[in-house]
């Protein structure tokens, strides 16, 4: 199939962000177009752990996103007439050090106030839930909201649900220039052709500043790197998504201080996860964090594999001798400004034309169903007629300056 002369909306992007407002706007009956580089999922997405994640989102826009995109995922499967693997199984932080205890309770109390149903098991609370996890551990914060997804097979998914719909979806095309004449958007160039459009959706995650340089537009993200690591295929061992007990410190910070000020002071991201898949393998995951690591290198690091694999075994003590069977590196956005919570959305004229900017720099499988409808009904409605408000995810919060404090 070759590239349209025109489309009424091009999406460049094909992973969560792209997929799910692609396919949003083809429900709406949108004629949309989406260019991905490589294969659907192939990059952030498709090396992302599948942590529908809830329960540590800061009270206000971005808990509500999430709480949002938790409820979508319930249906979302059966909407789109294909597998995503979705189950709300509940999540954890289990406590490795005993000082991570503190910071727990102020999570929990924090967090039951905004209405999250989340709480501290003890040792034998944990050890009832899930007998596999270490009797070393000083307890944990658990939540029975969060639950895990398939990634691949929901971008996968996404994408057939927007050629469902009447949506075209092009893979193997890279976006190499956006023409623009008198001010104004004219047409998307690619290395397969050119197609004519006035409205760009600049969802390419972690190459949304080269999208959107293309119309001379500032997206003040950075890049920061995450490994993971696949198991053999084993019994049923672990229900639940956990986080290390490193997360709760940062986002305890996070959630009680200013976020901007604190991301700048310990950077949070630091922390592993771990999940178990429908085919019994297991997922072993590690952020580097914004500071640690910046840029599009996609090699991994035995120091940083060890250190992953001694933090599993350590909390899952039945992983010490199992075989691993692959590993990856890949690379995300993020972003030091947490003003809307990690996300913009936003749609930014040029004349009577326009870009719009779907970016998650934190959780983007966890909200990439709300997000995906956010934009399209931005693009749709309007503004002032989305299902929820969008004013905290404006670009302008994303300052320049936060650039430069990494």
């Amino acid at each position: 199939m070759s590239l349209p002369k025109t489309s009424e909306v091009v999406v460049v992007g094909g992973g969560f962000m792209g997929t799910s407002t692609a396919y949003q706007l083809a429900k709406r009956g949108v004629e949309v177009t989406l260019l991905e580089r490589h294969e659907i999922g192939r990059h952030a997405s498709g090396t992302n752990w599948g942590f529908v994640w809830v329960q540590t989102h800061p009270a206000g826009h971005a808990l509500d996103f999430a709480l949002a995109s938790s409820e979508m995922y319930r249906t979302l499967a059966d909407e789109l007439g294909f597998d995503i693997e979705y189950v709300q199984c509940g999540g954890m932080m289990p406590l490795e050090r005993e000082e991570y205890l503190e910071s727990a309770r102020q999570i929990v109390e924090r967090q039951q106030k905004a209405g999250v149903g989340i709480e501290v098991l003890s040792t034998e609370d944990i050890r009832h839930m899930e007998p596999a996890l270490s009797k070393n551990l000083f307890g944990a914060v658990y939540s029975p909201v969060d639950g895990k997804v398939n990634p691949i097979l929901l971008t996968m998914g996404l994408a057939e649900g927007v050629r469902k719909h009447g949506g075209r979806v092009f893979t193997g095309t890279r976006v190499r220039a956006i023409e623009m004449q008198n001010g104004e958007i004219h047409a998307v160039v690619t290395d397969k052709g050119r197609i004519k459009t006035h409205k760009v959706v600049n969802a390419a995650g972690a190459w949304s500043r080269k999208i959107a340089d293309m119309v001379g537009l500032e997206v003040p993200i950075v890049v920061h790197q995450g490994e993971v690591l696949v198991t053999e295929p084993l019994p049923p061992l672990f229900s639940l998504v956990a986080y290390s007990g490193s997360y709760v410190t940062g986002m305890t910070k996070v959630i009680t201080g200013e976020a901007a000020e604190t991301l700048r002071a310990i950077d949070p991201l630091w922390y592993y996860g771990v999940r178990q898949h429908a085919n019994g393998n297991i997922t072993l995951g590690s952020g580097t964090g914004i500071r640690d690591y910046m840029g599009f290198d996609k090699r991994g690091t035995y120091r940083k594999l060890k250190e992953l694999v001694d933090w599993g075994a350590k909390v899952i003590p039945a992983l010490k001798n199992v075989n691993i069977i692959r590993s990856w590196a890949g690379v995300k956005s993020g972003s030091l400004s947490r003003a809307a919570g990690g996300v913009i959305i936003d749609e930014v004229e040029f004349g009577r034309s326009s870009m719009v900017l779907v970016v998650d720099t934190g959780h983007g499988v966890a909200r990439c169903p709300i997000n995906g409808r956010l934009a399209a009904e931005l693009m749709t409605a309007g503004r002032d007629k989305t299902s929820l408000p969008l004013d905290r995810c404006r670009l302008v919060l994303y300052s320049k300056e936060n650039i430069s404090t990494v």
